[in-house]
Formats: structure tokens, C-alpha cells, sequence
């Protein structure tokens, strides 16, 4: 299970999914039940946010909006993070 390696539990968004069993990237999201078998937690995000930048990801149909809204949030936050710290390396 992916609690084992330590990733979930690090990001807010695994409260919104299940670890596939024998995949550590794998997830399950508890709102369809669509199993995205790779692109661990940042993928599922984009599944559920609506907002996968090269439109690989099934859109949730089932996600409420204020989930989608925290979502889209999280995403801009680790944005902006890591255009910060690009900025801060140059």
C-alpha cells in the first residue's frame, strides 16, 4: 500500500483518494472510482481539479466544487513555489 513508502499522508489530496493495491503510483478516487494506475498524487489532481495542462486526464464527473476549488488552490500554491525557487536559484 502506499502508506508503506511514506508518500501518502504528505499531501491533502490523498483524503480524496485510495492507493491502488501492488501499484505504488496507483490511485483510486473515492468520488468515481476511476483508477489512475501512474502519475502518482500530482495526476489525480488534475483529475479532480479539472485542469490536466495536456489533457491527459479523465475529469472527475462526480468531484463537488468547493473539492475542486481546494484542488485548483494546491496546484497554484506549488506553482508559484516553484517559480519562486527557480527565480531564487538564477
Amino acid at each position: 500500500m502506499a502508506s508503506e513508502s511514506g508518500i501518502m499522508g504528505r499531501d491533502p489530496c490523498w483524503k480524496y483518494c485510495t492507493p491502488m493495491e501492488g501499484n505504488k503510483n496507483g490511485t483510486i478516487c473515492n468520488y468515481c472510482g476511476l483508477a489512475i494506475k501512474s502519475g502518482e498524487i500530482t495526476r489525480f489532481k488534475f483529475h479532480l481539479s479539472h485542469t490536466d495542462p495536456n489533457s491527459n486526464t479523465k475529469k472527475c464527473p462526480n468531484v463537488p466544487p468547493e473539492v475542486k476549488q481546494e484542488i485548483r488552490r494546491l496546484i497554484e500554491q506549488r506553482n508559484k513555489a516553484k517559480a519562486k525557487k527557480a527565480v531564487d536559484i538564477e
